[in-house]
């Protein structure tokens, strides 16, 4: 890795390491070895290790807001192809969290709740995009507030290291998937829908005697 002088590159590539190699198996002289930099700078950041790996996630998970943010912003389509995409947006950021990273979030209590105040705020975005859905036409007339508590429920076991690896799935994975079966439904066909492909059969008039 080569010595890195801007201090936002800086922190971008510290915060790639922490994501795919988590802080507890990492000590502050391997950090500022693998980073080419001295203590200092590392201290100059945050004070201890568990302070460094907490500043740097809320950086990530606030990039991922903005980015969400920015998917809204610049959208073309209807509510139900934006909404698809914001969660598409939380996906691929989960892609990039390791089980090692997973883990130490989950232990400790600081990091823990940057990412209960980060999947929050994706939620309360969620919220406004399938209230905005339902008044356009997009989305079924549902509890809002019933699909929003699942959204936040869900978020929580998902990103659980022991529910994925009983699933075997990676977090985007299981994101995805919930998020297709959300949207679209478990039903093949809906009630009265005739099977895709197939034409509606016409019943027979009735001859009069």
């Amino acid at each position: 890795m080569k010595k890195i002088f801007d201090d936002d590159e800086f922190q971008a590539e510290l915060t790639s390491l922490f994501l795919s190699e988590g802080m507890s198996a990492l000590s502050v002289g391997e950090i500022a070895a693998r980073m080419r930099c001295s203590r200092r700078r590392l201290y100059e950041l945050a004070g201890t290790k568990e302070e460094l790996f907490c500043r740097m996630i809320q950086r990530y998970f606030d990039n991922v807001l903005k980015n969400g943010n920015q998917v809204i912003d610049q959208a073309q389509g209807n509510s139900a192809e934006v909404l698809t995409e914001y969660f598409r947006v939380g996906a691929k950021a989960g892609s990039t969290l390791s089980t090692a990273f997973l883990l130490d979030l989950e232990r400790l209590p600081e990091a823990k709740k940057i990412f209960d105040e980060y999947q929050n705020a994706r939620a309360v975005v969620a919220e406004q995009l399938l209230e905005q859905g339902i008044r356009e036409g997009f989305f079924v007339p549902c509890h809002v507030q019933l699909i929003v508590e699942t959204l936040r429920a869900a978020a929580q076991r998902l990103r659980q290291p022991e529910f994925l690896t009983k699933a075997g799935m990676t977090m985007d994975q299981a994101f995805d998937e919930f998020y297709r079966v959300m949207l679209g439904g478990l039903l093949e066909k809906r009630p009265g829908e005739p099977v895709k492909g197939k034409a509606p059969r016409t019943p027979k008039a009735k001859v009069s005697q």
